[in-house]
């Protein structure tokens, strides 16, 4: 049964695979069957050749024997017995009514192709035929031979078949399919970042002439000492369009509508400040950091603001995570010329039902959350070149990496 929803072209590419492999199979049992079955084909044709011969000769000795000594049974019996040492099974001599007067060997070949019969003259009354069986049963045995040593070749060759070339097109299938994914994903985020870059362009302005206003009035209810309640309302006015602001600015970096200041960036030391900044509200709820940086890191060109706010969500993000208390583990190292720094925590991990959402804007399973932490921070990300992705295991929690480009700022 296919995938439901999957791209046709991936489709295509596992039926040509699944072509392939029936291919394979013919082709494998061609190899372990038609040249044992040929063998015997060629040695079937050449022991009956043999077999004839044999016969034909027999014939003349037989004639020879009755005219020198008479139909003698017994003399017969011994002459044809030495007969049965070179390469025949059995051999027979019949009356004119087809019984057998003289009978040497198990009387019958296995493959009726290798029995002969040559008829004798009348002079050799009363035996009117011999018939010879020539001996397969050597023949069997080789063949059989033959096609176990076939069979071998063929299982060695379709194991590396499959390990192989057939394996490694499957991977490559599963790996382009998987960069497909991550593409329209991108892609989808991208259109939404567009979409509510344009709407927080359109809120923006008139926000701020709204928060400029209220806070004019706000200050002059207070220096005026204008009814309690009143300030009280103009400050509850101002703290919710200072949080609309912040929403809108959350997006606009979300969509890189923002610019930065891109300078050489240690990472490691970035990491060392954020993880100061928040290792003592986490340590009050029971969460322990672990830092394991690799010290050879080269440095980056990024903007060391956006990039703190960037992993100061991930672990605040973690600490939300295990409200019992934890441990969160961050690491760096360099994979092909970029840096990656990892966030992983020991809390309950991220259901994958919602793994493709989680960086979408205002996707929050949160109580009281926003839904613009993780998609700011793929926006900051994606503004350095760079990718973010979350791995999740039941046993070992969520895992975020980041990965940037290697290399400082352009001279």
């Amino acid at each position: 049964m296919e995938p439901v929803g999957r791209p046709a072209p991936f489709l295509r590419l596992e039926r040509q695979v699944r072509r392939l492999q029936w291919l394979a199979v013919v082709l494998v049992a061609v190899i372990a069957i038609l040249p044992p079955s040929l063998f015997v084909v060629f040695e079937l044709r050449h022991l009956r050749t043999e077999t004839e011969r044999h016969a034909r000769q027999l014939a003349l000795l037989v004639v020879a024997e009755v005219e020198r000594a008479g139909p003698d049974v017994d003399a017969l019996r011994a002459l044809l017995e030495r007969e049965t040492r070179f390469g025949l099974a059995a051999l027979a001599l019949t009356d004119p009514d087809g019984r057998e007067v003289v009978q040497i060997g198990h009387g019958a070949s296995l493959l009726s192709t290798s029995r002969i019969a040559v008829g004798l003259p009348a002079s050799t009354a009363p035996f009117a035929e011999i018939r010879v069986a020539g001996d397969d049963k050597r023949l069997l045995l080789d063949a059989a031979r033959v096609l176990a040593i076939h069979i071998l070749v063929a299982g060695l060759l379709a194991l590396a078949v499959y390990r192989l070339p057939m394996r490694s097109l499957r991977h490559a299938i599963e790996e382009v399919e998987k960069t497909h994914t991550q593409l329209l994903h991108s892609a989808k985020l991208s259109a939404i970042g567009e979409t509510y870059a344009g709407l927080a362009h359109e809120i923006n302005n008139p926000l701020g002439i709204l928060l400029s206003r209220v806070r004019l009035m706000l200050a002059a209810a207070r220096g005026r000492g204008f009814d309690t309640d009143l300030v009280r309302d103009l400050e509850m006015i101002e703290r919710h369009g200072s949080r609309i602001g912040a929403i809108v600015r959350g997006l606009l970096v979300f969509s890189r509508k923002t610019s930065f200041e891109a300078i050489d960036t240690d990472i490691n030391e970035l990491l060392h400040e954020v993880i100061a900044l928040v290792e003592p509200p986490l340590g009050k709820h029971g969460v322990k950091v672990l830092a394991m940086l690799d010290p050879g890191l080269p440095p980056i060109a990024g903007s060391r603001d956006h990039l703190q706010q960037v992993f100061v969500n991930l672990l605040n993000n973690a600490r939300d995570a295990m409200p019992g208390g934890g441990t969160v583990a961050v690491r760096t190292y360099t994979v092909n010329g970029t840096v990656v720094a990892e966030v992983e925590d020991s809390g309950s991990g991220v259901p994958p039902e919602i793994v493709d959402r989680i960086f979408e804007p205002f996707f929050t399973t949160k109580d009281h959350g926003t839904g613009l932490g993780l998609s700011v921070s793929y926006g900051i990300v994606r503004a350095h070149g760079g990718t973010i992705a979350v791995e999740c295991a039941p046993t070992r929690g969520a895992c975020f990496r980041v990965s940037l480009p290697a290399g400082g700022r352009p001279t």
